[in-house]
């Protein structure tokens, strides 16, 4: 009988802890702010797992590309340095003795070069308040000659040519 009654008595203990159990998830299923809780938890945990596995693929992809960025950069600097070289070695063989033959065969073409670098390289460069006032009666008289100059060869060119028009 001792026997009967001690296990009448663990069957009632097991029979009470999964009462005690079904009672506790039937509370925690009729309690929807604590599923939610959990709900979310496990939810921001999720995202924030897989928000690290994104950012080291970022990680990653970006040291891959800045890898071959740098390779691609290194390699153009070489081309460039390459062509530089070759350009200073076409440079060298340009020699002033070349400079000399040209104006020695060629005067009137260095001289009208020269004048036009020179009128280039005069608009270049603003004109100052003191060159207009010193300058500039010299270049109105210098104008105004040029024009009368102009129209004189232009009078000229017609009497010599008659009535003849360009176009005959």
């Amino acid at each position: 009988m001792q026997d009967d009654t001690q296990a009448i008595r663990e069957s009632i203990e097991a029979t009470r802890d999964r009462i005690a159990d079904t009672a506790e998830a039937l509370a925690y299923k009729t309690d929807v702010q604590a599923r939610v809780r959990d709900n979310v938890a496990l939810g921001v945990e999720t995202l924030k797992a897989t928000a690290a596995v994104v950012a080291d693929d970022v990680s990653a992809t970006l040291v891959d590309v800045a890898g071959t960025t740098r390779d691609g950069v290194a390699a153009l600097a070489e081309r460039v340095s390459d062509r530089a070289a070759n350009a200073a070695d076409s440079a060298t063989r340009f020699r002033l003795s070349d400079v000399r033959t040209f104006i020695e065969r060629r005067p009137l073409e260095a001289a009208l070069g020269s004048i036009a670098a020179g009128f280039v390289v005069g608009l270049a460069f603003p004109v100052s308040g003191v060159e207009r006032a010193r300058l500039g009666p010299a270049a109105k008289r210098l104008r105004d000659g040029a024009a009368t100059q102009a129209s004189d060869f232009a009078a000229r060119a017609l009497a010599t040519n008659g009535s003849r028009s360009p176009r005959d």
